[in-house]
């Protein structure tokens, strides 16, 4: 029973020498390292700059990121919501415009827009349903002319939330129904300006809607202006901001590369 006292004493004495010899060599290589780091600066230099590097890499990687981000939006924004590339175009057959009594109806101007591309219309980031009033100006007649899921609907009389009216003689919608190529038509009647346009939204809602495609194929003067969806301020704005931020993190960069 003594023995058993002492084989557990000793133990337990040993236990604690070795406790205490294993902290102490501890703390002897920790002040070990804090004492060559003191007395050899370079070794203590090539630690901070590779912490630099280490934070470095870790900024640049988050900014590159921020960059991707950036360009990815807009791209999708544009291809999207701007100017749309990826819809398909419905078909419509014309419909047939009497020789002896000509008169534009619903049906010919549901065509009409259609050709010029108005089915890339849409409801833009708010989802409503592209909307415009035309005004048959010599006839005094109104449609209202609403594109959904790129499907066009014209209907007479006023309309109740128009994006945009549309001011022309029926003559126009004539010579574009007869015309063998119409969109070629519609380029030849470029700088005539028979053609007005009230916008009613902002000009930057507008060309998220997709306003700015019809704008792009018919170099915007058929609508009675050449500034129509020029770079507007709110645009010129937006790319000026684009601008800045992307040469104040290529700036980042260059200063943190040294």
């Amino acid at each position: 029973m003594a023995d058993s006292k002492k084989d557990f004493l000793r133990k337990t004495i040993e236990k604690d020498l070795n406790e205490a010899a294993i902290s102490s060599f501890t703390g002897n290589v920790e002040a070990k390292k804090v004492f060559e780091e003191e007395i050899n600066p370079e070794q203590k230099a090539q630690k901070l700059k590779l912490k630099k590097k280490a934070r470095r890499k870790l900024i640049i990687s988050i900014i590159s990121i921020i960059i991707i981000i950036m360009i990815v939006s807009s791209v999708f924004v544009y291809f999207f919501y701007i100017s749309p590339v990826f819809i398909r175009k419905p078909y419509i057959e014309k419909p047939v415009l009497s020789e002896e009594d000509p008169m534009i109806t619903s049906e010919h101007i549901t065509y009409i827009v259609n050709e010029l591309g108005g089915y890339k219309l849409h409801g833009g980031p708010l989802g409503k349903a592209a909307q415009m009033e035309l005004f048959l100006s010599d006839i005094n007649k109104r449609f209202t002319i609403t594109v959904e899921d790129h499907n066009i609907f014209t209907v007479g009389g006023n309309a109740p939330n128009p994006d945009i009216r549309l001011n022309a003689p029926e003559e126009v919608f004539i010579d574009l129904i007869r015309a063998e190529d119409l969109m070629a038509k519609a380029k030849e009647l470029v700088g005539l300006e028979i053609v007005s346009i009230d916008p009613l939204l902002d000009e930057t809602v507008l060309a998220m809607k997709g306003y700015k495609a019809i704008y792009d194929t018919l170099s915007g003067k058929i609508i009675g202006t050449s500034s129509f969806f020029k770079l507007t301020p709110a645009v010129k704005k937006l790319i000026y901001l684009i601008s800045v931020i992307i040469v104040a993190i290529l700036g980042i960069i260059y200063i943190t590369r040294k």
